[in-house]
């Protein structure tokens, strides 16, 4: 009886483990809450992007789930050649979720990551293109108790103003 009651919990403990899904690395590459978007020269075929909030970049591709430490200001992106359809569906995205106070991920940590936040005051040039891959990712309870000092620093950030 024992022995039937042991193989029983083993095979429920092996199951568990084979259905719980493990999450090893995040791909996303920027967090943030979006205050204010801008798109240029208009909305209905832009060329660029301005968003403006508070964010936190990932740190060097491939480094897990490390990221800088957050910053106010904005990002400015141009969509790649032949891209166009998919970064007005994020853009738009984008302009829907500004001041909603969501915390959103976007970009891939794993492709091109040259994207900065500029200072507010910086003059805008020079667009980075925008990091097309993973879609939009609202952060929830996973990634809010997986980052609590992430999330605590974009909040903060976002108060200050």
């Amino acid at each position: 009886m024992r022995h039937k009651l042991l193989r029983a919990l083993t095979l429920v403990a092996t199951v568990a483990l084979v259905v719980v899904p493990v999450r090893a690395s995040d791909p996303v590459g920027c967090y943030g809450i979006i205050e204010r978007v801008t798109l240029w020269p208009d909305s209905s075929e832009p060329q660029t992007i301005q968003v403006f909030g508070a964010f936190a970049l990932s740190t060097a591709p491939g480094t897990g789930n490390n990221y800088d430490a957050v910053q106010s200001g904005y990002l400015y992106f141009t969509c790649a050649k032949g891209k166009d359809t998919a970064c007005y569906a994020e853009w738009n995205d984008l302009k829907k979720l500004a001041g909603t106070g969501q915390i959103i991920g976007f970009g891939n940590r794993y492709g091109k990551t040259d994207m900065r936040v500029r200072p507010a005051t910086e003059k805008v040039a020079s667009p980075d293109e925008y990091p097309l891959n993973i879609g939009l990712q609202k952060m929830g309870n996973y990634n809010g108790v997986m980052y609590p000092d992430l999330t605590k620093a974009l909040k903060a950030a976002v108060a200050k103003k």
